[in-house]
């Protein structure tokens, strides 16, 4: 017997798992960035805000020191301030992706005003020339000006707009899905393939938080999709900070509120009857059962200041159901497949002192389902009624030292539990069965013991210093070096069933090729001698 033989995915059901609680961390380590690109055990923490950068000049393309440089957003708590180096060199990190206008100001020059779109994990280049005063100049730039180090990553960024208004999913597997440099073509559903690294080995990221299933690499539903604010899928040229992954990045960020209140309803409506039957169904006559009120998702944001320019808060939540007839393949058996997930965000966003920010969220994201144990199950037998809950708290640090230095520090919990995910019989007649000779098929009891719940949990301290340097001997130059300890727990005792046996072997068939059935719909295993066997259903 294969214990780890047929698997769900993620989702969508139980992999193989641990026989004991197992817990594994990588080291706590303070190191440059160039350290950590050769790192195994590197941070994934990622960026999730964006850098502003640049230089002030005079009208002869002399470096201007002592320029202080002003930005501010609707994204942004308050103003950002620094002031230019020995170089005329500055920069800002830690803004929130947005809109912002960067004011330049220094005595005896006229105020130079330009605009610049910060995108998520993005560096833009503003630089200004000031004319003396009485010489009146305002320039105005709208885009995303990277300066060359951002160049080194190949990534591609989706707000939240831009996913309104095309035909894409819009989960984060959605949104990567549409992207350039991968695929899906993967073993399991969720699962994608960047730079031909494996199905599982990619970071899906939300908050700077690593959501990935421990097993499988697919993403946790811990967003709503309405809450994204914007995401960007990094495929090559990744920077070290993001770490522990051979593929690729799929980084989002949600919403944050703002000085103005803002919300949003989104009702999504389905019916079986809209979809065609394939010609299968329509042979076995499966009913489309199932009206709008047992299928309808709701989604519903909120944000906006509790005291402006200080504190903001933002909230969301989306109601689903979902029911409908499906039918078994082989046997022809139509059941019905129901899930409920609702899920809720709460987020503040506070500035404690100009520049320095703390942010804490919480999202739960529970989900009941009633379905087959596999796709691959063939008859009613094989349903069941999990539960997993989901869970995740975040908090979060960011401030500004002075002009030239700056941090970040976050920790983090998910919580991922798979409950009643198989059967709870202890006799032998209720062990499941694989046949692989008719086709792959699932039959007589759940897969799985629903006695054994397992759990898959995260746990991540990470933190961040970033120091810019400017001299007009060596230019200006940023240093970044981070930490982090990640802590991934599997426990469950890794039973495929509640028997402790699975036995394969093929079901018995009637004359015209048909499976036989029982009255109660269920599939009689056929057991012969090996040399029978043998001979009945191994090709010659």
């Amino acid at each position: 017997m294969n214990r780890h033989a047929p698997r769900e995915v993620a989702g969508g059901g139980l992999g193989p798992r641990s026989r004991r609680p197992r817990r594994t961390a990588a080291p706590a380590a303070l190191c440059a960035v160039l350290i950590l690109a050769a790192h195994a055990d590197a941070p994934a923490q990622g960026r999730q805000t964006g850098t502003i950068r640049g230089v002030a000049l005079d009208a002869q393309g002399l470096a201007l020191p002592g320029v202080t440089v002003t930005v501010g957003s609707a994204s942004l708590q308050g103003a950002r301030t620094t002031v230019t180096g020995a170089s005329g060199g500055y920069e800002l990190v830690g803004l929130p992706p947005g809109e912002y206008d960067v004011v330049f100001f220094l005595d005896g020059f006229d105020e130079v005003t330009q605009t610049a779109v910060v995108p998520l994990g993005g560096q833009v280049g503003v630089n200004a020339v000031l004319a003396p005063a009485g010489v009146a100049e305002t320039v105005q730039v709208l885009g995303v000006v990277p300066t060359p180090i951002a160049t080194i990553e190949n990534s591609s960024n989706m707000i939240d707009d831009e996913i309104n208004a095309l035909p894409v999913g819009r989960s984060l597997y959605g949104i990567a899905a549409v992207q350039p440099e991968l695929t899906t073509n993967t073993p399991n559903n969720g699962q994608v393939t960047i730079n031909g690294a494996f199905a599982y080995d990619n970071v899906f990221l939300v908050d700077g938080v690593d959501i990935n299933d421990n097993l499988f690499g697919t993403s946790n539903r811990l967003f709503i999709e309405d809450a994204i604010e914007e995401t960007q899928v990094i495929t090559s040229g990744i920077s070290a900070e993001y770490g522990r992954f051979s593929g690729g990045v799929i980084n989002a960020i949600t919403k944050s509120g703002g000085n103005t209140f803002s919300g949003s309803l989104r009702v999504n409506m389905w019916k079986p009857t809209w979809t065609a039957q394939n010609p299968y169904e329509v042979e076995n006559e499966v009913p489309q059962e199932g009206d709008l009120a047992d299928n309808t998702t709701y989604e519903t944001t909120l944000g906006g200041p509790v005291v402006r320019d200080r504190l903001w808060f933002f909230g969301a939540n989306r109601i689903e159901r979902r029911s409908s007839s499906e039918v078994f393949d082989q046997t022809g058996i139509s059941y019905d497949e129901t899930r409920q997930n609702d899920r809720y965000q709460i987020k503040l966003t506070g500035t404690l002192t100009p520049g320095h920010t703390l942010a804490g969220s919480y999202m739960r994201s529970p989900t009941a389902s009633g379905r087959p144990t596999f796709g691959f199950s063939i008859e009613p037998t094989g349903l069941i009624e999990p539960a997993f809950p989901n869970d995740l708290m975040v908090a979060t640090y960011r401030g500004a030292i002075g002009s030239s230095l700056a941090a970040e520090l976050q920790y983090s919990q998910k919580r991922q539990g798979f409950r009643g995910f198989g059967g709870t019989s202890t006799d032998i007649f209720d062990s499941p069965f694989i046949t692989v000779w008719q086709g792959l098929g699932h039959y007589n009891a759940p897969y799985f013991d629903a006695t054994d719940p397992e759990d898959r949990n995260n746990r991540q301290v990470t933190g961040n210093i970033t120091w810019f340097a400017s001299s007009p001997t060596f230019g200006s130059h940023s240093v970044k070096a981070g930490f982090e300890r990640y802590t991934s727990t599997n426990t469950g005792g890794n039973s495929q069933s509640s028997t402790g046996y699975v036995f394969y072997a093929p079901f018995a068939e009637g004359p015209d090729g048909d499976p036989l059935l029982d009255a109660g719909g269920r599939l009689f295993p056929v057991f012969e001698p090996f040399g029978v066997f043998i001979e009945n259903w191994l090709p010659v």
